[in-house]
């Protein structure tokens, strides 16, 4: 019920607006535009952060009991680093339960660590954070950190729409 929940309803917030990868937005009656946000009912959500593009493409659970959230992220800059730190990575449940990440990956590099990896300007890597648990209730919030070639620390929040 709490991967369930999860994927009906997103939202993605960060400093940026959120954008598809053509840098449109389409006005269909399935897309609510509050302000900066934009809330894609039936598609994949996408922010645009640090001059990366972040789809978020849903978690699922793994056939080990953990959890897995995929994102896909396209650099739409000059080529440049992105480090994902698992360590500062976590999901909070409605009962107030933090689960921290326990593998983070970006494209097929996969680390406990963190990830460090090149990205090339305008080429779209699969990536992704995985948990050894299952939240108990509902997902609350997920919390991914990045910096860009050794820079600032920058952080990614997901959460459910709440009706």
């Amino acid at each position: 019920m709490a991967l369930n929940s999860l994927i009906s309803g997103l939202l993605i917030f960060s400093s940026s607006v959120f954008v598809p990868f053509s840098d449109t937005v389409d006005k269909s009656p399935d897309i609510i535009v509050q302000g900066d946000i934009i809330l894609a009912q039936e598609n994949n959500l996408i922010v645009r952060d640090h001059g990366f593009l972040f789809e978020f493409l849903g978690c699922e659970k793994t056939s080990s009991g953990r959890f897995k959230c995929n994102l896909l992220i396209k650099n739409i800059q000059e080529d440049r680093r992105l480090r994902l730190y698992r360590s500062s990575s976590r999901v909070i449940d409605t009962s107030g339960n933090e689960i921290p990440a326990s593998r983070v990956g970006i494209g097929s590099n996969s680390s406990t660590n963190l990830i460090l990896t090149n990205m090339p300007k305008e080429i779209p890597i699969k990536s992704f954070v995985s948990f050894d648990s299952l939240p108990e209730g509902d997902i609350a919030l997920i919390e991914l950190y990045f910096d860009v070639d050794l820079g600032p620390n920058f952080k990614l929040k997901i959460q459910p729409i709440q009706p």
